[in-house]
């Protein structure tokens, strides 16, 4: 990708991944991923009301800020949003149900034959995939909590513990 700036803030606009397998309408695809979360001040009075709001409204700001520099230099664009709490912003549901589709089409069962998922339909390998991308980000949640907690005790006057941030097996 070529490198583009924000006529706004100057700053470099470099989506996060670029799939040239992808070919969604054609032309590649570049995502750019985020995490947000629905009760921050900036979401809470509309994610009150609805599901989806926060993911939505920060989709939407990505593809403000990507689409238009990618389509430039033609690529698709495609936001991936989700919300901390593990649900997924509708455009990364599509993104999700295009790949699993694409992925049905590619392998044939043959190549699965010995294994234990050659009887996944893609409904249910979809669910799977949505499931492993749910699972780390609670993992990363985790992680920020603790590294949260442990910057506090620090600030707390606790220097002596706080030296080794608590430890949590993630993996």
């Amino acid at each position: 990708i070529i490198q583009q700036r924000d006529p706004e803030s100057g700053k470099r606009l470099v989506p996060d991944a670029l799939s040239v397998a992808w070919s969604r309408d054609g032309r590649d695809c570049a995502f750019d991923l985020a995490v947000t979360h629905p009760c921050a001040r900036t979401y809470i009075q509309q994610a009150a009301g609805r599901a989806l709001t926060a993911a939505d409204l920060r989709e939407k700001k990505k593809c403000s800020k990507y689409a238009q520099a990618c389509s430039t230099q033609g690529l698709d664009f495609a936001p991936f949003v989700l919300e901390t709490y593990g649900a997924f912003g509708t455009e990364a549901q599509r993104v999700v149900k295009e790949a699993v589709a694409k992925i049905a089409l590619k392998l044939p069962d043959t190549r699965f034959s010995n294994l234990a998922i050659h009887t996944w339909t893609a409904s249910s390998f979809r669910a799977h995939f949505m499931q492993r991308i749910s699972i780390s980000l609670q993992r990363g949640n985790a992680k920020a909590i603790l590294l949260r907690a442990a910057r506090d005790f620090k600030l707390a006057g606790n220097e002596q513990i706080a030296s080794s941030p608590p430890r949590a097996n993630l993996d």
